[in-house]
C-alpha cells in the first residue's frame, strides 16, 4: 500500500487534518458511489500538498482519481485531466484554487462543490501532537498560523516547543535586515506608548541628519541606550522604528545568538563579526537582545568567572569600537537593568536609559491606529482599546495580526468583530461542562414539550462559546402559535419551562450551576419578570390591582421597592421550580437518554425527544401534567 512508503512531514500532517475534515463534509469515505466531488481550495494553501495527501493516505484504496486544476503557460488554465477523467466515467476529486471560477462542464458535473478554507488552530495543533509530539494551546497555534505559512512550518523544527518557534518568527519579522536603509514600515512618528524614549529617537534622528551634511561630528551624538521593559512591550519594534525614521540600517542581534555558534572563541568572534557588520552598513541602529544575560562582573559564578568576564570585556570593547567606528547606534535590550555591568551603561556607551511599561488606554489606541489604519472607524478603535486593558505592544501587533487573517480567510475587509473574537477567542463547550449544558437544555425540553407549550423544534449544544458572545451555549426552541388572550395557566406553563434546565441539573447532578442565572435574558431574569407582570398587571396573583411597567428594569425596580411584591413572586417561582422538578423525577430516564444524544451529537430533533418520552411512559414512567 501507498501509504507504507508515504513519511509524512508535519506539513503533510497538517494538510492531511485539512483534506480529512473537507472529505468528511463531502461524505467520500462512507458513501463510495460513483461521484464527481470539487475542492475549491483557499489561495493561500498549496495544492501540491492537498493532492498528495489526498492521493496517497485519506482516498488511498478508495477508487477516486484526483485531477489537479493548474494554470499553464501564458495563464491558461488546464482542465484537460478533468475532462478526461469524467469521460472515461471515474470517481473523480478535482482540486483547484477557490479564485477559479467552475468551468460550466464541471459545473453541471460535480455533485458537491466543497470549499477548503484556511489552516485553522485545531488542525495545526493536532498535527504538532501526531508529526512533533508535542502539545499547543489554542492561542499558541493562532499565533503561529499568524506568520506566512512557509516561515511556520521551518520554525516548526522537531523537538523545538511552540513558544520557541513563536519567538524566532517574531524575532525574524522584526529582524530582517533589508537591502535599503528603510528596516520597518513604521518609524517613531508613527508609534504611540515609547514617552521618553521616542523623544530620544526623534532628536537622534535630526542628529544624525546633521551629522551626514557635516554639520556635527559623531563624537557629539549620544549613540547608545538601554531599553528596559517586561517581554512584548515593543522593544524590538521600537528600535526597528529608530532605524526608519533615522534613515539607516538595522541589525539586531542577542547574546544567545553569539553563544549559539560554539565556545568562547566562537561566541567572540561572532560578536565582533556583527559590530563589523554594522559599521560596514552605516549608518546602522544595532539592536543588542537579551542584554541582561551579559550579566555584570562583580556577581560571576566563581566556576565561570573566567568565561563571563571575558565576554564583558569584549563586549565593552565593542562598543567603545563603535563610538570610534562612526555611523553605529547600539541600543540594549532588557527585562532586568540592575543584572548588566554598570560598565556598560556608562557615559559614552549605552548612557542614556529608558523603561518601557505596558501601555494605557491612549497608547494602545494610538498603536491601532498605527496598526489597523482605516480600517475601522475612530470609535471602533477605542472600543478595541479599552477592552485590551493589560495588554502589551507584541499583544496588539498580534491581536491585529489574527484579526486581519481572520478577514482575509473570509475574503473581506477587517472589522470590529474580528477583533472582537481575537480578544475573546472561542472556549471549547466539552467534558463535563458539555454534559452540564445538555441536561440544561434537556431538562427545557422535558418540561416544555409536556406541558404543551409549543411545537419543540430541536435542542442545540454548541461546540464552544465566547463570554462576550450574545449566542447562547445551548438553546432550545419551540415554535409557538400566537394567542390572542393568554391564560393564567400558560403562564405558569411557560414559567416551568424556564425553570425546566435549573431543575435538570439538580434532579440529575444533585446542584445547579450559574446557566439559570445572571444578566439579562437569563431564564431566572425572564421568569421573575413574567412572575412579576402576572403579580401587578395580570390580575393573575395574590390579588388585584395594576402597577405600569414595561421594561425588565422597571419590573426589578419593582421587585427591590416593594417588599410585598418580591415575597409574591419569589413564592411563585419556587412553586413552579417543584413543579418542573416533578416532571422531570418522573420522566428522569427520558430526560438523561436526551441529555446523553444532546451531549454526543449536538443536536437533537423535537421529534426524538417526543420518542424518548413515549419510550419512557411505556416503560412504566408517569407522565405529569
Amino acid at each position: 500500500m501507498r501509504r507504507r512508503d508515504f513519511q509524512p512531514t508535519l506539513k503533510d500532517y497538517t494538510y492531511i487534518f485539512l483534506m480529512r475534515e473537507a472529505v468528511r463534509k463531502a461524505d467520500l469515505l462512507r458513501d463510495r458511489r460513483h461521484r464527481t466531488i470539487v475542492f475549491r481550495l483557499h489561495s493561500e494553501l498549496s495544492m501540491d500538498h492537498a493532492s498528495t495527501v489526498l492521493d496517497r493516505v485519506i482516498l488511498d484504496e478508495t477508487g477516486f482519481n484526483i485531477a489537479k486544476v493548474e494554470q499553464r503557460l501564458r495563464g491558461v488554465i488546464d482542465y484537460s485531466k478533468a475532462k478526461t477523467l469524467l469521460l472515461e466515467k471515474k470517481s473523480l476529486v478535482v482540486l483547484l484554487q477557490s479564485d477559479e471560477k467552475l468551468p460550466p462542464f464541471l459545473a453541471v458535473a460535480a455533485d458537491n462543490v466543497i470549499e477548503v478554507g484556511l489552516i485553522a488552530p485545531r488542525h495545526l495543533s493536532t498535527a504538532l501532537r501526531a508529526g512533533n509530539g508535542i502539545a499547543t494551546t489554542t492561542r499558541q497555534a493562532e499565533d503561529l498560523l499568524s506568520f506566512p505559512l512557509e516561515e511556520m512550518f521551518a520554525a516548526l523544527r522537531p523537538g523545538r516547543s511552540a513558544e520557541t518557534a513563536i519567538s524566532k518568527l517574531a524575532e525574524m519579522t522584526a529582524t530582517k535586515m533589508p537591502a535599503t536603509p528603510q528596516a520597518t514600515g513604521y518609524g517613531l512618528e508613527d508609534l504611540s506608548g515609547y514617552g521618553q524614549a521616542k523623544d530620544w529617537g526623534l532628536a537622534l534622528a535630526k542628529d544624525i541628519s546633521d551629522w551626514r551634511y557635516g554639520r556635527i561630528a559623531w563624537s557629539e551624538i549620544d549613540a547608545g541606550m538601554l531599553l528596559g521593559g517586561p517581554p512584548g512591550t515593543g522593544k524590538t519594534f521600537y528600535a526597528a522604528a529608530l532605524a526608519k525614521t533615522c534613515d539607516a540600517h538595522f541589525l539586531a542581534t542577542s547574546v544567545a545568538q553569539w553563544q549559539s555558534k560554539g565556545h568562547l572563541g566562537d561566541m567572540l568572534r561572532a560578536m565582533r563579526e556583527d559590530f563589523s557588520t554594522a559599521s560596514k552598513h552605516s549608518p546602522c541602529v544595532m539592536l543588542l537582545d537579551e542584554f541582561d544575560s551579559i550579566g555584570d562582573r562583580s556577581k560571576f559564578d566563581s566556576r565561570h568567572a573566567q568565561y563571563s568576564t571575558e565576554v564583558v570585556n569584549a563586549l565593552l570593547e565593542c562598543i567603545d569600537g563603535s563610538s570610534r567606528l562612526e555611523g553605529v547606534v547600539v541600543v540594549g535590550a532588557c527585562n532586568d537593568p540592575s543584572k548588566i555591568d554598570p560598565a556598560l551603561l556608562r557615559s559614552g556607551r549605552l548612557g542614556s536609559h529608558f523603561f518601557i511599561g505596558l501601555p494605557d488606554c491612549a497608547e494602545r489606541h494610538g498603536m491601532l491606529k498605527t496598526l489597523v489604519g482605516v480600517s475601522l472607524r475612530n470609535k471602533e478603535l477605542l472600543e478595541i482599546a479599552e477592552s485590551t486593558e493589560g495588554f502589551a505592544a507584541a499583544d496588539i501587533a498580534r491581536l491585529v495580526r489574527v484579526a486581519r487573517r481572520a478577514a482575509r480567510q473570509s475574503r473581506r475587509p477587517v472589522t470590529i468583530r474580528d477583533f472582537r473574537t481575537a480578544i475573546h477567542p472561542a472556549i471549547p463547550i466539552e467534558g463535563i461542562h458539555r454534559r452540564i449544558v445538555s441536561i440544561h437544555e434537556a431538562g427545557h425540553a422535558v418540561v416544555g414539550t409536556i406541558l404543551k407549550i409549543g411545537f419543540l423544534d430541536r435542542i442545540t449544544v454548541a461546540p464552544s462559546f465566547r463570554p462576550t458572545s450574545p449566542t447562547p451555549s445551548g438553546e432550545t426552541l419551540f415554535v409557538r402559535p400566537s394567542q390572542l388572550f393568554v391564560s393564567r395557566q400558560s403562564y405558569l406553563d411557560e414559567i416551568a419551562m424556564l425553570l425546566g434546565g435549573m431543575a435538570a441539573e439538580d434532579v440529575l447532578l444533585g446542584s445547579f450551576t450559574t446557566g439559570s442565572g445572571g444578566g439579562k435574558g437569563s431564564d431566572l431574569q425572564r421568569s421573575a419578570d413574567l412572575a412579576t407582570r402576572m403579580q401587578v398587571q395580570f390580575g393573575m396573583g395574590d390579588a388585584l390591582g395594576h402597577l405600569h411597567a414595561t421594561t425588565s428594569e422597571q419590573l426589578d425596580a419593582l421587585r427591590r421597592s416593594n417588599t410585598l411584591i418580591f415575597t409574591r413572586v419569589e413564592r411563585l417561582l419556587g412553586q413552579q421550580m417543584e413543579r418542573a422538578r416533578a416532571i422531570l423525577d418522573a420522566n428522569r430516564t427520558a430526560l438523561e437518554k436526551i441529555a446523553d444524544e444532546a451531549c454526543v451529537e449536538g443536536t437533537v430533533s423535537g421529534d426524538r425527544v417526543d420518542k424518548h418520552l413515549a419510550s419512557s411512559r411505556d416503560h412504566g414512567r408517569l407522565r405529569y401534567y
